[in-house]
């Protein structure tokens, strides 16, 4: 292959990957605006402006883009939440709890919506893979992260331990949404994350 091809095949593959951020972006803002029921793939190429073929050249089917949503949501949130930064796993929790409950109203429209569509897809067997991806997505990110902030492997009498803390997650971000004092929330979440640590504490 000689320079120009080369060249060629690079520029295909920057297009390529411009592409598939739109449809992401896209698929992340469908949902906020519209609901998890715009999620369609006509809609989604519309607002990436692109084709359908695209869209399906670039994933496999729909569950693999409402997937690499939530892995793209998830990315930024480990930039965002770096272990290295907190001084310990309390820390680590509630800095991600003050981040839902302090959220400017730009970002508890997104968390309804991601919250909407995250109930929805645990009861609705068109999403019910996503469910379970998401699931994983989420316990593998927070196990890997507070397996290095407690210095040790979680094992699994650790795992009721990060159920929970998933619940307690899940059920901060719905709650937010319409609390109208923060300060009852924070105090809640202060409390949660006392036991949690404590309990992986009594595992060590």
């Amino acid at each position: 292959m000689n320079g120009a091809d080369m060249k060629e095949v690079d520029g295909r593959s920057e297009k390529g990957a411009r592409t598939k951020k739109a449809i992401i972006k896209a698929t992340m803002d469908l949902l906020v605006d519209k609901g998890p029921g715009a999620l369609t793939a006509g809609n989604l190429a519309k607002q990436a402006k692109t084709s359908k073929a695209s869209l399906f050249h670039h994933f496999k089917n729909m569950d693999d883009v409402y997937i690499a949503m939530i892995e793209d949501q998830l990315d930024k949130s480990r930039l965002a939440f770096k272990p290295s930064e907190f001084r310990g796993l309390e820390d680590f929790l509630l800095e991600l709890g003050s981040q839902i409950i302090e959220a400017n109203p730009i970002s508890r429209k997104r968390a309804a919506a991601f919250a909407e569509f995250y109930v929805l897809s645990g009861h609705n067997k068109k999403f019910r893979q996503v469910h379970r991806a998401l699931h994983e997505l989420v316990s593998d990110y927070l196990e890997k992260t507070i397996a290095t902030l407690i210095g040790r492997r979680l094992v699994a009498s650790d795992r009721p331990v990060i159920g929970a803390l998933i619940i307690a997650l899940e059920g901060l971000a719905v709650v937010h949404i319409v609390a109208d004092d923060a300060k009852d929330l924070a105090n809640a979440w202060t409390w949660t994350v006392e036991m949690i640590s404590n309990a992986l504490k009594q595992r060590t």
